[in-house]
């Protein structure tokens, strides 16, 4: 007898390469985009222009060899031995020193210091984790598909120093952010602590992001009603409170005469800027990308983020 529907289990029927429809979409969708980033001249993949001035990723190709092994198209096995070679050149040879035997991130990278550490591009890392072919319950499953509201999340990453992890999940867009309680010293270009992911309706990109530019010194915390609290640390680096914005030009409302210091105008999302410092911005574009920069003060100065889909 077959149990009642809300106790079956989750579809695992299985597809090419044994995987289960969800990681399968999640394959093939992250190893196309990364298709588009494929420079066969360098045998490695391009960097994204939200992480200039670096030109291209070494780990990241790696994985990009996993995805078109997996995906087997006719020519995606000789550019994974390609992609695989480009990699290897980037190793590390350094006897003895805790890094030998791995790669650099970057082409230029240099050698690293004994505590060198990082993370590397997570949607390159898809295919490989869909290679693990994991199926989640069926209550997780059920709660991660259908909206059944506004969800917030604060986790204690560590306690000395203290950083505070928080997240807010809405019908249309989510909001990820860091605090560190002002004990950094360096922000550098994998330190993300804010990110914003949001549905655009009606045009063929799905979903826009915006983030802390790479280097900007600032913590954030979102709270429980989804308002966005930032505090900029201008005196530390000198760096403005810099972000960058996916906003595609033949998306609707996409220009850069949308965006004024206190208010976006973005496909599918609104953003009012509150701060009690006086503040100007100053909004460049450069290919897909928005970038809102606002001048340092003196001292940590506070602002509020509060997003409104459209």
């Amino acid at each position: 007898m077959n149990p009642p529907a809300r106790e079956r289990p989750v579809e695992t029927v299985r597809g090419r390469h044994g995987l289960i429809p969800y990681a399968q979409k999640s394959s093939v969708t992250a190893t196309a985009w990364m298709d588009t980033l494929w420079d066969p001249t360098a045998r490695l993949l391009r960097a994204p222009a939200s992480q200039a001035p670096h030109t291209h990723m070494v780990r990241e190709t790696i994985w990009y060899a996993v995805g078109l092994l997996t995906r087997g198209g006719t020519s995606d096995g000789a550019r994974a031995v390609v992609a695989i070679e480009g990699v290897l050149a980037h190793q590390f040879t350094l006897p003895g020193h805790v890094a030998h035997g791995s790669w650099r991130r970057r082409p230029d990278e240099p050698d690293p210091a004994p505590d060198a550490a990082d993370h590397a591009h997570d949607w390159c890392f898809a295919p490989c984790f869909a290679l693990l072919a994991i199926t989640p319950p069926a209550g997780v499953t059920a709660r991660l598909t259908v909206f059944s509201g506004c969800r917030h999340v604060a986790t204690t990453v560590t306690t000395a120093p203290r950083r505070v992890a928080t997240s807010w999940i809405g019908e249309r867009h989510l909001i990820g952010a860091q605090d560190s309680g002002g004990s950094l010293e360096r922000w550098d270009d994998q330190y993300c602590p804010v990110a914003v992911h949001w549905q655009t309706p009606g045009t063929p990109h799905g979903v826009h992001w915006l983030r802390a530019a790479p280097g900007t010194p600032v913590d954030a915390a979102v709270d429980e009603e989804g308002t966005l609290r930032l505090t900029h640390y201008a005196h530390r680096n000198g760096e403005p409170l810099r972000f960058v914005v996916h906003a595609p030009q033949s998306a609707p409302q996409s220009a850069p005469d949308d965006v004024t210091a206190g208010h976006w105008r973005l496909p599918g999302l609104t953003v009012r800027v509150e701060s009690a410092a006086g503040f100007d911005a100053v909004v460049s574009r450069s290919g897909d990308l928005l970038h809102i920069a606002y001048a340092p003060h003196e001292g940590a100065a506070e602002f509020l983020l509060r997003f409104t889909p459209v």
